[in-house]
């Protein structure tokens, strides 16, 4: 069990987490650990992801073609992908608040350099960088929330985070395309920088050292060298119910990927406008992130996380899986609210399930194993339903969605059945 986790927004900041209040104090001292570091997380993907949709149209200004349009954007997510799991081991190993702010400050340099040229070899470089930086940001972030959440609050606390995530997904890209539409693509970009130094400060001057067993005497107690970081990742990969948390998250965004690539052509081609497909995200990303602060309370009140993630996973599946046979636009909207619901509700009672059932020592390697299926889960999804769509038709791309999402949900039950007390934080020990 943890250490029992401070409110959200507490009137003063506890002694255990956070040094003593001063008059001294900046204001943003005042809020707690966790709200700071959602604080952190809603300022970096607003700043990072202000460029995101500007990318392959400044690319495309400097003269790339649609296929290497793709493959710059690919090249982000691979490089994060395959980059987490070692960031979440350095994280583990220099400390998580370390890793966030150096994190941040990698994509704030991204921001500024990408002014300064749009060919396709510099955004390449520029790109895979940012993809590295997002890989030590994201696991380091999640372990350190997880460590001041404590097991009992879990499900809260990554219902916050997530929840600050998806805020800065969905105001990050208007943000920046309308600055991008007033001033053009350079200064957005050097805003998006701004608003990633403003991240900096806080992650840097407000938020506490985090507290727990794994930082004695002020450092990691892990071990050192490329040998005990290979321990550390096997450590995390023996335990069966981190694989299933990885294999849930790595579903949920194989089908998150789907629709991000393919829903637009097949909305298009009923007919709808450019309008109406910008709403049917808008609603998706709003019923997401609804769910996860509530679910994120009732899985902690329950003191179970399995029938959470499974429930999510099917309602995604169902959903994705009638979309072919839907021609309007209400039926539509209601199947993409439940794709969102069922991903809010998946997404955030497996983070807080893989915090329970890995020990805090290697936290931060198993929550980089969480990033690299969520960004390999993206990648996969637009990868292989593009060939089954040309193949067979949409009903196809969507079909595969929903049928990965039913055999993880399947897989990870499965899974659950053979471990001790159906991911209750109140009888699970964390496996080391």
């Amino acid at each position: 069990m943890g250490p029992a986790a401070a409110p959200l927004w507490p009137r003063r900041p506890p002694t255990s987490v956070g040094a003593p209040l001063t008059t001294a104090a900046p204001p943003f001292r005042l809020l707690s650990p966790i709200g700071l570091a959602c604080l952190v997380v809603f300022l970096h993907y607003v700043g990072a992801y202000m460029r995101m949709p500007l990318l392959p149209l400044y690319a495309s200004a400097g003269g790339a073609g649609t296929g290497q349009v793709g493959v710059l954007m690919g090249t982000f997510m691979v490089v994060a992908a395959a980059s987490s799991i070692p960031g979440g081991v350095l994280a583990d190993r220099f400390g998580r608040r370390r890793l966030m702010a150096a994190g941040v400050a990698i994509s704030t340099v991204t921001s500024f350099l990408l002014p300064l040229d749009n060919g396709v070899p510099f955004l390449a470089a520029v790109l895979a960088l940012a993809g590295w930086a997002m890989a030590a940001f994201s696991p380091a972030v999640m372990a350190y929330i997880g460590g001041v959440g404590g097991s009992q609050h879990a499900g809260r606390a990554y219902g916050w985070y997530t929840t600050a995530l998806y805020g800065g997904l969905t105001l990050g890209p208007a943000i920046g395309g309308v600055l991008a539409d007033l001033l053009g693509f350079r200064p957005a970009f050097l805003a998006s920088g701004a608003v990633l130094l403003g991240c900096m400060a806080v992650a840097v001057w407000g938020l506490p050292e985090e507290p727990g067993p794994s930082r004695p005497g002020g450092r990691p107690s892990v071990l050192r060298g490329a040998g005990g970081q290979a321990a550390q990742i096997l450590r995390v990969a023996a335990n069966p119910m981190a694989l299933a948390c990885w294999g849930a998250m790595f579903c949920l965004t194989f089908g998150w990927g789907v629709l991000l690539a393919f829903l637009p052509l097949y909305a298009e081609g009923l007919g709808l406008s450019r309008r109406t497909i910008g709403g049917l995200f808008a609603l998706q990303a709003v019923c997401n992130m609804g769910m996860r602060a509530p679910v994120g309370y009732l899985s902690d009140r329950l003191g179970v996380r399995a029938p959470f993630t499974t429930g999510g996973m099917l309602a995604f599946a169902a959903a994705a899986g009638v979309i072919p046979a839907l021609r309007g636009t209400p039926g539509l909207a209601a199947a993409i609210a439940v794709t969102g619901f069922g991903q809010g509700v998946g997404a955030v009672a497996t983070g807080a399930a893989l915090g329970e059932v890995t020990a805090p020592a290697v936290r931060g390697a198993a929550m980089g194993g969480y990033s690299m299926a969520l960004y390999a889960g993206m990648a996969a999804g637009s990868l292989l339903a593009g060939p089954a769509i040309a193949w067979a038709g949409f009903g196809a791309g969507f079909g595969l969605a929903a049928g990965v999402l039913a055999l993880g949900a399947a897989a990870f039950h499965g899974t659950v059945r053979r471990t001790p007390s159906g991911l209750s934080p109140r009888a699970l020990p964390p496996v080391p």
